[in-house]
Formats: structure tokens, C-alpha cells, sequence
């Protein structure tokens, strides 16, 4: 008699694939910054290509798409809470809205010197004035409006459901030495990547 045999579904393998991303996102994700500048820079790097495959995943998996918000430190209308560093915020759509991501897609803060600049589709995008037309809407909503009504701006990069991702190149460099930098994309591969030296070089060449 034939024993039958119950594979996996798609559903579990993906479920499965989100617990151990989580479980990695809980230790390698906490791991704290080198005090040398190149490390500094390849380890903010690395983490936000590991957050960027969290994202994927739990966008596959939940069917909402995440968002990557990119933050520059003069963002802030309040010089006393400015913060001293560019930084980065995971966003969730739903209800027609954007919202901040739960755990392990915490917001992050890149380290002082490292400064970033982006391209989507082919074209430089003024973070800054994203940012600032943002706040512009959530001050015609008027000052008495719930922090939970205000419109958190667009995000500059997408991770849909069905696996797609915002073409793009993300460049982290050191604002002390321009040509200290790292280079994610997912213009290649339609997954988020690191270039390695000499790709980078051609593509800020460009």
C-alpha cells in the first residue's frame, strides 16, 4: 500500500521564511555600529539590504505593500528636534493610507556623517521637498488635527505583494569623502542589492 506523502504550501514555506527573517532581524538588526568611518558606512548599509528583504517578505506574505520613507536631518520644522542624522522609516498602506511599520521595521537612524541621495526611475529625488510639501499638507489640516490623522508623506520605495519593488539606486556616502560610498539598487536583479566597489563607481560615474 502507498503511503501518501503531504508536502509543504506555498502559504507555510512563506510563513516559515517570515519567522526566521524575524528571528535573524532581532539579532543582526540590533547590532550596533564600528567606530571606523568605512565600517560605519558598509554596516548601515548591510542592515538596510536586510531590512529591504524583511520588507519583501512580509509584503508577499500579508498582501500590504511596505514603504521606504528616507528622512534628511533638516527635515524637521523644529530646529530644537532636529535630529542629527538622516534616517529611515518602514511605512504599511492600509485603508487607502500609510502608516509606520510594527517590529522588527523600525525606524532607523543612518549614522552622522553619512549623508543620501536617491534615484527612482531614472530620476534625482529632492527628499528634502517631498518632506517639506508633507508637512505643508498636515499644516492646512489645521494645528487641533490627531497625530494619528496626519498624512505621513509618500515613500520613495515600494515593496508590493506581488513581489515587485521601485526601480532605484541608493547611495550612502560619507560626507567628508564623496567617493566613500555604498550603492543599493534593485534596478538589476528586481531585488534590493549592494554593488560591489567597481559597480558603484560606474553607477555614480553615470
Amino acid at each position: 500500500m502507498r503511503k501518501c506523502v503531504k508536502g509543504f504550501s506555498l502559504i507555510e514555506l512563506l510563513v516559515v521564511m517570515f519567522i526566521i527573517g524575524l528571528m535573524f532581524g532581532a539579532v543582526s538588526l540590533s547590532v550596533n555600529f564600528g567606530g571606523d568611518p568605512d565600517d560605519q558606512l558598509q554596516e548601515a548599509a548591510e542592515r538596510l539590504v536586510e531590512f529591504a528583504r524583511l520588507a519583501e517578505e512580509r509584503a508577499v506574505l500579508t498582501g500590504e505593500p511596505v514603504g521606504l520613507r528616507l528622512i534628511p536631518p533638516a527635515a524637521s520644522a523644529d530646529v530644537a528636534d532636529m535630529e542629527p542624522s538622516w534616517r529611515y522609516q518602514w511605512q504599511l498602506y492600509r485603508a487607502g493610507q500609510w502608516f509606520p511599520a510594527e517590529e522588527p521595521l523600525s525606524s532607523q537612524s543612518l549614522p552622522a556623517h553619512v549623508e543620501v541621495s536617491l534615484q527612482v526611475e531614472g530620476q534625482e529625488v529632492d527628499l528634502l521637498a517631498v518632506e517639506n510639501a508633507a508637512a505643508r499638507e498636515n499644516q492646512t489640516r489645521g494645528s487641533g488635527a490627531d497625530e494619528d490623522q496626519q498624512q505621513l508623506p509618500l515613500p520613495s520605495i515600494v515593496f508590493y505583494p506581488g513581489g515587485e519593488i521601485t526601480s532605484f539606486y541608493l547611495t550612502l556616502f560619507d560626507a567628508e569623502e564623496v567617493d566613500r560610498q555604498q550603492v543599493l539598487t534593485s534596478q538589476r536583479t528586481g531585488a534590493v542589492e549592494m554593488l560591489d566597489e567597481e559597480e558603484a563607481l560606474l553607477t555614480t560615474a553615470r
